[in-house]
């Protein structure tokens, strides 16, 4: 009889395996609670449910499978998803909508810790991490290279870093924040970051994104990935720049030569007779192409039509401020800095870049000395 038992609680798996749906596991988990390989269908379950990666998906799957062995795993992926920028009212506000949390002490020290301006503190080549308000040491020296904390993690590196080198992600806490190596580690934005490997100072790297629980949402197979920006990547591959969701599902085919990221619902992408702009559709908004531009930004967008002089157009690509500027930064809160070629003063063989800030009329506002203007057709190139 048990061995009648078990052949059939054998085919019964097998069956389940090969329809591989949720509603197969479900049935089976049902019908033996008991068989020897529950966890694996129970792992099946999890993934099946909770693959998108969203809030929803993990309170529904702590709520109809409490006695599933991820439970654990769910509760904390769903604090990861819920306070992605390591805010004192995500941590907060997490604690008062889920009483049942089985960790509240974490999210009690991890507030207490997102309200301290955590900053980089370098001795004799080795860096650690004080506190910015009364220098107190809040993570010990200890690393060739530490970055600042975004969205509660950091990257660091514990090598002597020379062509290539592996970085990974710390919590406030000091504590590796998930396992893997890196040899590009960027930023978090919004919960997410580039990540990359190869010989990345050479060009030869494969990059992709991760989650803050360390997971790919975007396999690491691009020539490039830039930042995420309004809920899309710029990326390359094969040589061809496309769009791809925040999901990682593909947005705009690989067909250009180059692309900006997606500003203001506009990305600029590079084609053989010109910049031009799309929607997040791939279908071309402004009339016009331009020899090189930047991103909107206020509204307005800088570009040149003849690779020499910069002005910017609005949203109908019509010219907001006509083109007469050598160079040409982004607006931000209604300001931007622009410069004119002039002849110096004291020697008039030599020419100079006057720098001044204007409004979104063009007018000028202050007349600058520092040289600090932005680059246009600027990309995060790793």
């Amino acid at each position: 009889f048990n061995e009648a038992k078990t052949n059939f609680e054998q085919s019964g798996l097998e069956k389940t395996l090969e329809e591989n749906t949720l509603d197969a596991y479900v049935k089976f988990e049902k019908s033996y609670p008991n068989h020897p390989q529950i966890g694996r269908v129970q792992d099946s379950i999890f993934v099946f449910l909770t693959k998108e990666g969203e809030a929803d998906l993990f309170k529904h799957f702590i709520r109809f499978h409490p006695k599933n062995r991820n439970i654990f795993q769910a509760w904390r992926d769903l604090y990861s998803v819920e306070t992605l920028h390591d805010t004192p009212e995500e941590h907060t506000n997490f604690l008062k909508t889920n009483p049942n949390y089985p960790f509240k002490n974490e999210v009690e020290q991890n507030l207490e810790r997102s309200k301290i301006e955590y900053k980089v503190f370098n001795r004799d080549d080795i860096s650690g991490y004080i506190n910015a308000t009364d220098g107190v040491e809040l993570l010990p020296m200890q690393f060739t290279e530490a970055n600042e904390f975004v969205n509660g993690l950091a990257v660091v590196t514990k090598e002597d870093c020379e062509s290539k080198c592996s970085y990974y992600y710390i919590n406030k806490k000091g504590d590796t924040a998930f396992i893997g190596t890196f040899n590009y580690a960027g930023d978090f934005v919004d919960g997410r970051a580039v990540v990359g490997f190869g010989n990345c100072e050479e060009d030869s790297c494969k990059y992709g994104v991760i989650d803050k629980r360390g997971r790919f949402i975007i396999p690491a197979i691009y020539e490039e990935v830039d930042d995420l920006s309004n809920g899309f990547y710029a990326v390359a591959l094969n040589e061809k720049y496309g769009y791809l969701d925040k999901k990682g599902r593909l947005a705009v085919n690989f067909q250009y030569a180059d692309a900006l990221g997606i500003k203001e619902g506009k990305g600029a992408v590079k084609t053989d007779s010109g910049w031009m702009f799309i929607d997040t559709n791939g279908t071309q908004v402004i009339d016009k192409k331009f020899a090189k531009t930047s991103s909107f930004a206020g509204g307005l967008c800088a570009v040149t039509a003849n690779d020499s002089t910069w002005g910017y157009i609005n949203n109908a690509g019509n010219w907001t401020i006509l083109p007469a500027y050598s160079e040409a930064g982004d607006f931000e809160n209604g300001f931007a800095v622009v410069a004119i070629r002039e002849r110096d003063k004291k020697n008039k063989n030599i020419f100079v870049f006057q720098r001044f800030k204007i409004d979104i009329s063009g007018k000028v506002v202050e007349k600058l000395t520092a040289p600090v203007v932005p680059k246009t057709n600027r990309k995060k190139k790793k």
